[in-house]
């Protein structure tokens, strides 16, 4: 079998070997703690001094160590001319490998570094299978550990190492979840999960048989549409209540595996995006794909009948509306000429009881007069009491108008007559979803 690579050759080549620096980082070499300085001092020929200073810059940069035939030969060039020493005698064949890894020693000892030993690989490859439990994408893996390795200040090992431990998480990740599988997943529960691999029981009707493309169980799970046609919506209802019952029954093993949401999406999304011979032929993993499906798409449906829900009394609500402001334009003409009527005889009444004042407080005019001029006005301003009555009745009626406006009553009785048509859409689903007290009126 062809060895996985989680990194392009180009990625490979950067990773293994020393970074290129430009001319103006070159001075880190040179540019070295006491204790280095120190230490320099001690070792006994050019190339133990060229090779512990090209060590030593190259992690200071990559938190990494580089075998010496990878040494670049600009950076030797540079550090030869530094410190003064005959190119000549530079041969990195003597650089043997006990001081190769006493100067690896030195170095990580005096920056505060942990080799990358067996606990160090341990602890790589535990966050590794956590992300792998995350679906993480592989490149974006060994860019999280790489990134945890020198927040923990620990040697970033070569890319060989990292790619054993990654395909080691891999392959311990799927072998975690095969044995939970296997301890777990009942007969019935296996049963059940094939069942949905099977073609759908319509097609066991007489009339059906000779259909030549014939739907599976699993099919009718995979696409949930937001149409708001009653039939339609009693599908997704009667798919949920399907989904519902499957997901109690695995519930024993959902809650055993333990799978993170993006594992379960990731599993999900296989089984919908492929013909179901691809999963059905997938032996040690058929059932989990089953499992994850399960579980993702009793959630997605449940979330998809809340949003139908929204939408339909949202819907009502608007229609309501909707036939309220209708009904408030067509009746407009006859509330306006209420308005002016009502509007027209305040002003006579006004008018007229202004006149009757000025008489009343007449000083000089006779009672008698007083009255016959009072009786001439309110005959000639049309106001009697038969009037009077009609101006209340008028009066009353706008109020009516106002009264009904204000309270919203037009609007209740709207909502009371489409009340019919939204029970339709959602009682049934009211009755199938399952509220959580705690959260739902929050």
């Amino acid at each position: 079998m062809a060895r996985k690579e989680y990194l392009t050759p180009e990625e490979r080549t950067r990773f293994d070997n020393p970074p290129q620096l430009l001319s103006e980082q070159k001075g880190l070499f040179l540019q070295i703690p006491e204790w280095a300085s120190a230490y320099l001092k001690t070792l006994q020929t050019p190339t133990t001094q060229v090779g512990f200073l090209l060590q030593l810059g190259y992690f200071r940069v990559v938190s990494r160590f580089f075998l010496s035939n990878r040494f670049i030969q600009a950076d030797i060039n540079y550090i030869v001319n530094g410190i003064m020493v005959d190119p000549n005698q530079i041969d990195f064949t003597d650089y043997f490998r006990t001081t190769y890894f006493r100067h690896q020693e030195e170095i990580l000892r005096q920056l505060g570094y942990t080799g990358f030993d067996k606990n160090a690989s341990q602890l790589i490859f535990q966050e590794m299978k956590r992300l792998v439990s995350l679906r993480t994408e592989p490149v974006l893996i060994m860019e999280s550990v790489i990134t945890f390795l020198d927040e923990h200040r620990i040697e970033i090992p070569p890319y060989a190492t990292l790619r054993v431990l990654l395909e080691k998480s891999f392959r311990q990740f799927e072998q975690d979840l095969e044995a939970i599988m296997v301890q777990y997943l009942q007969q019935e529960d296996k049963n059940l999960l094939d069942s949905l691999l099977v073609q759908h029981d319509s097609y066991q009707q007489e009339e059906k048989k000779h259909v030549k493309v014939q739907r599976y169980q699993l099919t009718f799970f995979k696409r949930i549409t937001q149409s708001m046609q009653p039939s339609v919506i009693k599908g997704r209802i009667d798919n949920f209540v399907r989904l519902k019952e499957m997901y109690s029954q695995l519930l024993p093993i959902i809650t055993s595996l333990n799978l993170p949401e993006e594992t379960i999406k990731f599993y999900a999304e296989y089984v919908i995006d492929n013909q179901i011979f691809q999963v059905a032929d997938r032996d040690n993993t058929r059932h989990l794909l089953l499992v994850s499906f399960i579980i993702h798409q009793y959630y997605q449906l449940g979330d998809a009948l809340v949003l139908t829900f929204n939408q339909a009394v949202t819907s009502a609500v608007n229609d309501c509306e909707n036939k309220i402001k209708e009904s408030l334009f067509e009746n407009r003409m006859n509330t306006s000429r209420l308005v002016s009527s009502v509007s027209i005889r305040s002003v006579t009444h006004i008018d007229v009881l202004s006149e009757v004042e000025r008489i009343i407080h007449d000083q000089v005019m006779e009672a008698s007069q007083k009255v016959e001029l009072i009786d001439e006005l309110l005959r000639k301003r049309k106001v009697s009491s038969q009037v009077l009555l009609e101006d209340q009745q008028r009066l009353n009626n706008l109020k009516l108008v106002n009264q009904r406006i204000s309270d919203r009553e037009d609007y209740y009785q709207a909502l009371e007559k489409g009340s019919l048509r939204l029970q339709i859409r959602v009682s049934d689903l009211i009755k199938v979803l399952a509220f959580d007290f705690e959260t739902s009126q929050k």
